[in-house]
């Protein structure tokens, strides 16, 4: 059973196709392309936004040196459901693994973010509001994506400090605090072994 509905995956192409010069976040969170018509669907909305912002600011990070190999892609990808699937009691409404669709949505998105990256269209400021909005009252919510932006900054062996640099602009712009920030960053290098 995949995670996500029909009626979703659905909602996301049809906005991927439409915003083809726009940015997704904004287009899908605040012109409502999704609107859930039940308690399941809204689970699965919740679910999906928190999926869709951290996919964000992850494929940010890993092309603040505008590279990114197959690898790197699948590394995100794989880190993004795994770390979801590890707070899977949150949504105990939701199947608990993702299927092969729910990966498929996943990719289109990738897809989308990289494309709005390298061509200029991404806007950090204006997604970086949208979180903030939808994870205003929820710092979990907010130092998860930063975890997870943090994972992805030390797994790129080219060059670390691009998205080191970027994973810091994207922290204060999410109004984290340096020491919750540093927490955060040790945590993350303790439990990888990542080297410095």
């Amino acid at each position: 059973m995949p995670r996500w509905s029909k009626y979703l995956g659905n909602s996301v192409n049809f906005a991927v196709e439409k915003t083809k010069e726009e940015g997704f976040l904004e287009n899908f969170f605040e012109t409502r392309t999704f609107q859930p018509r039940d308690e399941q669907e809204m689970k699965e909305y919740e679910d999906f936004s928190f999926v869709t912002t951290a996919l964000s600011m992850a494929v940010y990070v890993s092309l603040a040196d505008k590279e990114i190999s197959d690898k790197e892609k699948e590394r995100i990808l794989s880190e993004m459901i795994f770390q979801l699937d590890q707070h899977r009691h949150e949504y105990t409404e939701l199947s608990e693994k993702f299927g092969s669709a729910d990966r498929e949505i996943i990719n289109t998105l990738f897809e989308k973010f990289k494309d709005e990256i390298l061509s200029g269209n991404y806007d950090l400021d204006n997604n970086i509001r949208i979180i903030n909005m939808i994870y205003e009252n929820n710092p979990y919510k907010r130092n998860f994506l930063l975890r997870l932006c943090y994972i992805v900054g030390f797994t790129d062996s080219k060059d670390k400090a691009k998205q080191l640099e970027a994973v810091e602009q994207i922290a204060k712009k999410l109004e984290i605090e340096y020491s919750e920030r540093e927490r955060i960053k040790k945590e993350v290098i303790a439990e990888y072994k990542f080297n410095l």
